[in-house]
């Protein structure tokens, strides 16, 4: 064999990691958290920062009036973080919720430190403007909290919409959503989404004060979930398994925006220090580099077409299961059909992405990030 065919089997190492990773999180994460009971009695704050979201205010808002936990154990901070439409008469026409005008600070991680300052609730609940929370929500997002060792709970966020595109951000991102419940069942939480997470007060306020790093425009949530990890350990973060815990928002419908969303969830990952999050964020990648490279050298080396078919079909067998799972239990079987299409252009995904959050500055929602 030559050196060329040994070359194109190295290739073949990142993809074996990947799935014996993906497998050893499967395996080890089969077994739920269990649910806890109810936290009665315990106030909760819903903080929520807000820019440009007229259209969706009214809706989350709905859902927020919805709630199945007592109406006066909840209150409500929404933070408008310079609005440019009217986002911000609509909240000032609420009277059951505390509005923000933002003045000189600018961005998402200033708007929610903002809100904190003034929260009352013994529980912090974070979700996005453009969310819509389940009605159980507040009630099973809190209800982990009569266990005094978990400090903070992340939550399920499923991505609705009707299109073809749509319908791959929801398979995607169902993905990203299984990957952090198996690994959180592990105790070793590689993601967590700022859409849907809680947090005792006591324990966000006793986190450095660097711990959201400004440096970065996103972040929030890793940052949060990570500092809370190294402070009281493994097992004070879960996932919560309860369908009622969920939230729901529309995938993005035009491309631009879902390229410059992906841009800076990525640009974000520089800030990360955690071995075990490198760790896997670099098998990642070049599982997703070492696909993409043999998908092109297999249009000239037999090699090349064989390992990428063995690497190929050792990715989709470990991740198949997981996202199965994740399909199933959130009612959406139907997204399954378009896993393979998904997974054949994901390698191109992940490198782009990969390498447009690290070089490339992009505005959001007008601003540059």
């Amino acid at each position: 064999m030559n050196s060329i065919n040994l070359s194109i089997l190295f290739l073949l190492i990142f993809p074996v990691c990947y799935s014996l990773l993906i497998f050893y999180f499967s395996f080890r994460g089969r077994k739920r958290i269990p649910i806890q009971f109810p936290a009665s009695g315990k106030k909760v704050s819903i903080l929520i920062a807000a820019r440009n979201e007229e259209q969706n205010l009214r809706p989350l808002l709905l859902a927020l009036k919805n709630q199945t936990y007592p109406k006066d154990l909840i209150e409500i901070i929404i933070a408008d973080d310079h609005s440019e439409d009217n986002s911000l008469g609509i909240l000032h026409s609420c009277n059951d919720i505390k509005t923000i005008e933002m003045t000189w600070q600018r961005g998402k991680k200033q708007a929610i430190a903002e809100t904190i300052k003034i929260a009352q609730g013994e529980i912090f609940l974070f979700t996005d403007a453009d969310c819509i929370p389940s009605n159980e929500w507040v009630s099973d997002m809190t209800s982990f909290f009569t266990n005094d060792k978990i400090k903070m709970v992340l939550g399920p966020v499923i991505l609705t919409g009707k299109s073809i595109f749509a319908k791959l951000q929801a398979l995607e991102f169902a993905g990203l959503i299984g990957i952090t419940r198996i690994s959180a069942r592990t105790n070793n939480p590689l993601m967590a989404n700022g859409a849907n997470m809680a947090i005792r007060k006591e324990t966000l306020l006793s986190l450095p004060s660097s711990y959201l790093k400004m440096e970065y425009a996103s972040g929030d949530d890793m940052f949060t979930m990570l500092s809370v990890r190294k402070l009281y350990g493994k097992n004070a973060v879960v996932f919560s398994e309860t369908p009622g815990s969920s939230v729901f928002t529309l995938a993005i419908s035009s491309l631009s925006d879902f390229i410059t969303q992906r841009i800076r969830w990525v640009s974000k990952t520089s800030g990360f220090t955690e071995s075990y999050l490198l760790i896997f964020g670099a098998i990642t990648l070049f599982c997703n580099l070492s696909l993409l490279i043999l998908m092109i050298l297999s249009l000239t080396a037999c090699w090349a077409l064989v390992v990428f078919f063995i690497a190929f079909g050792l990715k989709f067998l470990t991740e198949f299961p997981m996202m199965r799972n994740e399909c199933y239990s959130t009612k959406r079987p139907g997204l399954l059909w378009m896993l393979p299409f998904l997974q054949i252009i994901y390698p191109f995904y992940v490198v782009f992405f990969t390498l447009g959050g690290l070089l490339i500055d992009v505005k959001w929602k007008g601003r540059k990030i």
